[in-house]
């Protein structure tokens, strides 16, 4: 009787899988927080946008706190606090070891480094411990016990098996997808399941306040007002703690994802956790093994679209002459032109968004018009 709970018990978790996903989490978490580090972020300031290798959050001796103002996280008051020197050497090389994490260079040591690091620089002060800084800690623990340097890494290149893919266990990959699942719960049930985030009145309350004062807030405040953000806000969050494991609804739930988070972006201050949430809903993408057949005559189409197959999801076919684009699902069903380019693009990640635009009747009547009509070879 407990047969059939233990063996989908072990499907979920140690299932054999490749590792293309995983290690592209790998790769944008690196980025985000190299971004997160030079303060190169928000469209809510993009016309001020600077750079600073790195930033300091303590730029003068005098401006230092640690020792003295430290507000340690409680239960952590045992943990040293830096010289002002140590200081600016941690920050060094947080920045230093996560652009190595984003590169995939000595993987094996670099990502563990870098998330005791980082775990030192969170438990240290208050000043540094947020749930956003908590998510980049839990990732880079995940990725510090696993293969994260199997694909798009230096270290797979300077290996000699940049090409190769061995199946694994896929526990890492759903640990990132129950620590995704973990955040939205939280943000929805434990946070905003109230009148006042339902009723949108929160985010009118913040717009009164001035919070919402980012240099794109007019023009989305206009399509939107607050109080229907606020609302949507509470949709989307919630859809995502559930659709993200339907595999129908998937696509759609990243999508309503992807806009939410970068509207809230464009609307105020949230450090770098849009980009972060990014990154690791690349986790819930796993590779399919080439599994959908794609028809396409060879030429500069063809060689980008094996440039932006990142998750080795196509098999490459030659087309059909009366067809310039065609495409079979595992599931037997064949899509043709328009309808097949929307798939392509919507199984890569670089493309994902415009592919999604395309099923919305504006984006896809303007495809339509411009959709080219010739010979295979268009």
């Amino acid at each position: 009787m407990t047969a059939r709970p233990v063996s989908a018990y072990q499907r979920f978790f140690f299932e054999l899988r490749s590792r293309e996903s995983l290690c592209l989490v790998r790769l944008f978490t690196g980025l985000v927080l190299c971004v997160k580090l030079t303060h190169l972020y928000g469209l809510w300031r993009v016309e001020r946008l600077s750079i600073s290798l790195p930033h300091r959050r303590f730029p003068r001796p005098e401006d230092y706190l640690l020792e003295g103002f430290r507000l340690p996280v409680p239960g952590f008051e045992w943990l040293p606090a830096p010289s002002y020197q140590g200081y600016l050497w941690l920050e060094n090389a947080l920045l230093a070891l996560a652009a190595l994490v984003m590169l995939g260079l000595f993987t094996r040591v670099v990502v563990p480094a870098l998330a005791l690091l980082l775990s030192y620089w969170l438990l240290l002060s208050e000043w540094f411990y947020t749930h956003h800084m908590t998510t980049f800690v839990l990732v880079l623990w995940v990725l510090a016990f696993s293969r994260c340097d199997e694909h798009f890494s230096l270290d797979a290149a300077r290996r000699g098996d940049a090409a190769v893919r061995p199946a694994r266990v896929i526990l890492p990959v759903r640990q990132l997808q129950l620590l995704v699942t973990a955040v939205y719960f939280q943000a929805s049930f434990g946070a905003k399941m109230n009148a006042g985030w339902i009723t949108g009145q929160v985010m009118a309350d913040l717009e009164h306040a001035v919070v919402l004062n980012g240099y794109l807030a007019g023009g989305v405040l206009a399509v939107l007002p607050a109080k229907l953000l606020g609302f949507l806000t509470v949709v989307v969050e919630t859809a995502l703690v559930f659709g993200l494991w339907l595999p129908r609804a998937r696509r759609w739930c990243i999508f309503a994802g992807v806009l939410l988070h970068a509207g809230i972006d464009m609307l105020m201050n949230v450090g770098t956790f849009s980009y972060q949430m990014f990154a690791l809903y690349i986790a819930f993408v796993t590779p399919e093994g080439g599994r959908t057949r794609v028809a396409l005559a060879p030429g500069v189409w063809a060689r980008l679209l094996r440039a932006l197959d990142w998750l080795g999801r196509f098999t490459l076919e030659a087309p059909r002459a009366d067809r310039r684009l065609q495409v079979t699902l595992d599931d037997g069903r064949v899509l043709h032109e328009l309808e097949a380019l929307r798939e392509v693009l919507t199984r890569t990640p670089l493309t994902f968004v415009p592919g999604c635009l395309l099923y919305l009747p504006v984006f896809r009547d303007v495809a339509v018009v411009l959709w080219p009509r010739g010979s295979a070879d268009t």
